[in-house]
């Protein structure tokens, strides 16, 4: 699902920084909102966790789905629930273990603020998502999206729900002029979503809304001419819907080049637990090092037949191996946030009987292993696509 828009506004038809409506106060008195939910009846998505929503399934998806495409999250929720069930089940998995269901689904970060938080539910509120806003964002990695997605979805509770989707209808369909990121945006944002929900349909509401944003207002291109609103729609009338809603630049990019190493001794390969990383953090990898990128005087960038001093030296002191004659596997192009990673991989076997002394972190691990009982990052399944089997 589509949670993010990045096209700057030109329009002054609105004070820049005031989430405005042309035509008075907003939410009041509109007719829209059951326009919507007849279309939402008639046009949704069958997705799983919509099936029988409840408190947990729906934080469940509500998380796996920031920074994540619908079609990717879909087999993560499904194996995430067979494993973990109930809220209790997650709270007293293994951290290892949830990481493990979500290697490959990226923002790790996710996975850990979710354990985190379904134990506190579990020790603090008896194993029931809190109804009150308030006790609901006291819990870790739960903020007012969330907390409203849960609690309108699963509860049916009047509370808005503002995502990338539903904040880039309202400022298309109401003109909305400035960042709607930016404090004042959000909060009055916020509160038209809440004026607009029909009495008793909280549900039903908030997912049609998101809905719409997600398969019809889309950030490129809007499909205005299937939009089941549009004849109310501001920026439809005026023919400037993809100038909406304005964004604030993202923070820029950095380009990173890295070594890593295959150790391969018969079917096992050596990993390394990471932790306390400023990235993949507590996730299974190859070793690797980050090096330096020098390429020829015209900018092409050469494949190396060997690893660069670097690793070598850097491996050397790790686990005491030397890595020189290791060969070249490859390049692969990974992203991890605002980080662009050029990741080179060499293949060294070391043989099915040495008896290499690992430190603390080292492990080796089957490949079948990785995203069952390893936790892995999708680093590490692009690097094992490279391996001649």
């Amino acid at each position: 699902m589509a949670r993010r828009a990045r096209q700057r506004s030109p329009d002054g038809d609105a004070p820049r920084g005031d989430a405005h409506r042309e035509d008075g106060n907003p939410g009041q008195g509109e007719s829209w909102p059951e326009e919507l939910l007849a279309w939402y009846r008639e046009n949704r998505r069958i997705l799983p966790w919509r099936e029988k929503p409840t408190p947990y399934s729906t934080w469940v998806s509500e998380i796996m789905l920031q920074q994540t495409r619908v079609e990717s999250a879909i087999p993560y929720y499904v194996r995430f629930l067979e494993r973990s069930p109930t809220l209790g089940d997650l709270a007293r998995a293994p951290l290892e273990e949830v990481l493990a269901l979500w290697s490959g689904l990226g923002y790790y970060r996710r996975a850990r603020s979710l354990h985190e938080g379904a134990r506190v539910v579990l020790e603090q509120h008896g194993g029931q998502f809190p109804r009150e806003i308030d006790e609901a964002l006291s819990i870790p990695g739960v903020g007012p999206y969330t907390a409203g997605a849960v609690l309108s979805i699963a509860y049916n509770l009047p509370v808005p729900v503002v995502d990338g989707n539903v904040e880039r209808v309202l400022c298309r369909f109401y003109r909305v002029s400035g960042d709607p990121r930016s404090a004042r945006n959000s909060r009055q944002l916020r509160t038209l979503a809440a004026d607009l929900i029909p009495s008793g349909k909280a549900s039903s509401f908030n997912q049609a809304l998101m809905e719409l944003g997600a398969t019809v207002c889309t950030p490129l291109s809007p499909l205005c001419g299937r939009c089941p609103i549009g004849s109310g729609c501001r920026t439809r009338v005026r023919g400037d819907a993809g100038n909406f809603p304005a964004r604030a630049p993202g923070r820029p990019t950095v380009s990173v080049l890295l070594e890593a190493v295959v150790l391969r001794k018969g079917d096992l390969y050596l990993l390394e637990k990471r932790e306390g990383k400023e990235f993949l953090d507590g996730l299974c990898l190859f070793p690797f090092e980050e090096i330096r990128d020098i390429g020829d005087p015209r900018g092409r960038r050469r494949a190396p037949e060997r690893p660069s001093p670097v690793l070598v030296s850097a491996l050397s002191r790790r686990i005491g191996l030397d890595v020189a004659q290791a060969s070249y596997l490859g390049e692969i192009r990974h992203s991890i946030t605002y980080r662009r990673f050029r990741v080179r991989s060499f293949l060294l076997d070391i043989g099915r009987h040495d008896r290499l002394a690992l430190p603390p972190g080292f492990s080796w691990k089957l490949i079948e292993e990785f995203g069952k009982s390893v936790p892995v990052s999708s680093l590490a399944f692009k690097i094992a696509g490279l391996i001649p089997r």
